[in-house]
């Protein structure tokens, strides 16, 4: 899957994305910047914020906009669209957003996390906005054998 947008195009490939930077807008901001390979495991977060009637949406992976500086057009994991590209960044956003979740809950091998680990790492996903409330009231439920 590939979703272009106005400072360069997102491309969906197993395992992550690759952010690509085309474009006289990329160009401006982020010259001539190398693809960006971000795999899922490695992403933390991902905000997806839709287009507004004169203002540009966006899809920023690991990135917290929320941040004192955050400057959307400069930021190296940050992909700025429009509503013609809306639909294809929607369905990217889904995807992504369904790969990261899926991994939340994967163990990890190697060391074994106690249940203090592991309610702290649901904590920080609910914190994020990766699970909703009722997911982690489900998450914590199992954990407690409750």
């Amino acid at each position: 899957m590939l979703a272009q947008g106005v400072n360069g195009r997102v491309r969906y490939r197993e395992g992550g994305v690759v952010i690509e930077r085309v474009g006289a807008t990329a160009f401006r901001f982020h010259s001539k910047r190398a693809p960006i390979y971000l795999p899922f495991n490695q992403m933390g977060s991902v905000t997806f914020k839709e287009p507004r009637m004169i203002f540009s949406g966006f899809i920023a992976f690991g990135t917290d906009p929320n941040l004192p500086g955050f400057d959307k057009h400069r930021d190296p994991l940050t992909v700025i669209f429009n509503w013609n590209h809306w639909a294809d960044f929607s369905a990217l956003n889904k995807i992504v957003q369904a790969e990261v979740e899926a991994l939340a809950f994967r163990p990890v091998r190697g060391k074994p996390m106690g249940v203090a680990d592991e309610l702290s790492k649901l904590t920080r996903l609910r914190q994020q906005g990766v699970i909703t409330d009722q997911e982690f009231a489900i998450q914590k439920a199992k954990l407690l054998g409750s």
